[in-house]
């Protein structure tokens, strides 16, 4: 019996640990979530370039912005139902973070 709860407080510890949000329940950055897998709540600027869209922990002060360092490629967004999306020529931007809901694997982001 005591095998049967140590297994199951293993598969829910395991189950918890996978879950897509920082340890005090904010979203994950963008560094974190490139390392995840599964279901999360990621953070972020989103940058449209010649249609991919990526999130991006930080931009570069450049016109159109651009990703800084770490950025995950998101698929399956309607662009349409994000606020406040700038754009000039073929990037658009969002000039807050914000969050997207979605599957994480192998470093792209999957919402929808």
């Amino acid at each position: 019996m005591r095998r049967q709860a140590a297994a199951l407080l293993l598969v829910l510890l395991t189950i918890l640990a996978s879950c897509g949000s920082s340890d005090d329940g904010e979203p994950m950055r963008v560094q974190r979530a490139l390392d995840a897998d599964g279901q999360a709540d990621v953070t972020g600027f989103l940058v449209v370039e010649v249609g991919r869209a990526y999130l991006c922990d930080e931009v570069a002060e450049s016109f159109p912005p651009q990703c800084g360092e770490h950025r995950i490629e998101v698929v399956g967004l309607d662009l349409g139902t994000v606020p406040d999306l700038q754009s000039s020529e073929e990037t658009s931007w969002t000039d807050r973070q914000i969050t997207l809901r979605g599957t994480v694997t192998s470093g792209v982001l999957t919402v929808g």
